[in-house]
């Protein structure tokens, strides 16, 4: 039962990213309106992680969390780059799903073709801290429906 609430919370948190990922866009095209090219889009980017960011500490110090130094100290360092890396796709959105790649829904689905390869190859090798599932001709099968689903959507 577990298992099913959870995969069921994770769909919910799909079509969470899928709005993101559209009002990120929306922000992206609005803010470059204002200042043209890339600095728009540096300040939709900005202004997302702000909000992010006072979001994370709010519920961090509601929750209790105790010492933030304490908590960076025991992270391993190299892996606090994933928030370089949530910042460049907040930045790769707002600049691409605001027509070139056909909006939202085209955008999310090339998003769910990196996801679903990156996931298949980071469970093939184990890698930081997966469970270590190798690639089968099952998954391959998966993979090629997953492309086609995506071409089917974008068509």
């Amino acid at each position: 039962m577990h298992s099913l609430l959870f995969r069921l919370l994770t769909v919910g948190v799909g079509g969470l990213i899928s709005l993101h990922l559209a009002m990120s866009g929306r922000v992206g095209a609005e803010l470059t309106a204002v200042r043209a090219g890339m600095a728009g889009l540096a300040a939709a980017n900005a202004l997302f992680w702000a909000v992010g960011a006072i979001t994370a500490w709010t519920a961090f110090f509601f929750l209790g969390g105790g010492s933030p130094a304490e908590y960076l100290a025991a992270a391993p360092k190299p892996l606090l780059s994933a928030g370089a890396i949530g910042a460049s796709i907040v930045f790769a959105v707002s600049f691409l799903v605001p027509g070139r790649v056909g909006g939202a829904g085209a955008g999310f689905t090339c998003l769910v073709v990196g996801q679903v390869l990156m996931g298949l190859l980071l469970a093939h090798f184990g890698a930081l801290g997966s469970v270590t599932d190798p690639f089968s001709l099952r998954k391959l099968a998966g993979v090629a429906l997953v492309l086609a689903g995506a071409w089917l959507t974008q068509r």
